[in-house]
């Protein structure tokens, strides 16, 4: 599965107001019961209690001490997988976001101790990175950061490319999981520096192991204007 394929697996279409009868730009999904929302809510809410180190800012962190939210949620080995966003009280614009992992027997009980410790995708400059150091300041790193559009990333003179310049210091926001056909997921999430978000790609083969694969668009840096497509011009 190409990373385009992953990107358009739905395909939206404007049918207009009356609504053409459908064709081949409609997507059907079908539904076989009545959805309701359940009686138990919140299902998952945040907790001060999950501490683990930030190598942005060198420190223990309470990671999902301020608001966990947007998740993505799907079935694997019986169980429901849910990845979230969770947001903590010490990161510049409101908290830094990162992405958990938690587990459930039944979707709607969500235990302490069946959630992954430490979150699974988070902002971390590489060793060497000029974003590696306490006192950021983007200011300082867009001078030293090289943005390579062909890999989506940034890197330092010839050093590892990094996703440090995008995904922080807002973080990795709003995941969104499908599995290919060889059992790989792929995740679209957001990167956010604090001034734009960006779409960004990563690959896993457990849900705990993650890795980036810089930018969706990676041409387009910036803001990436999108709008429905018409099937057709009547």
């Amino acid at each position: 599965m190409t990373m385009m394929e992953i990107i358009m697996m739905m395909k939206v279409c404007d049918r207009g107001g009356g609504g053409p009868p459908l064709n081949e730009c409609d997507v059907v999904m079908p539904v076989t019961k009545p959805v309701a929302q359940a009686s138990r809510n919140p299902i998952f809410s945040p907790n001060a209690s999950f501490s683990f180190f930030c190598p942005w800012h060198h420190k223990h962190l309470k990671w999902q001490a301020k608001d966990v939210f947007n998740p993505a949620a799907l079935v694997r080995d019986h169980k429901v997988h849910l990845l979230f966003r969770a947001e903590d009280f010490d990161g510049m614009h409101a908290g830094t976001s990162r992405i958990g992992l938690a587990r459930s027997e039944d979707g709607l009980h969500f235990p302490a101790e069946d959630t992954h410790p430490s979150p699974v995708l988070f902002p971390a400059p590489e060793e060497g990175d000029c974003c590696f150091r306490v006192d950021y300041l983007e200011d300082t790193c867009k001078d030293k950061c090289q943005r390579d559009t062909a890999a989506g990333m940034v890197k330092v003179g010839e050093g590892k490319y990094s996703m440090s310049l995008y995904d922080a210091e807002g973080g990795c926001e709003d995941p969104r999981v499908v599995q290919d056909e060889e059992g790989t997921y792929f995740m679209l999430y957001t990167s956010y520096d604090g001034h734009v978000a960006r779409l960004s790609v990563a690959s896993s083969n457990n849900l705990t192991t993650w890795t980036k694969h810089g930018l969706a668009f990676k041409q387009r840096i910036g803001f990436l204007s999108t709008r429905a497509t018409p099937c057709r011009a009547d």
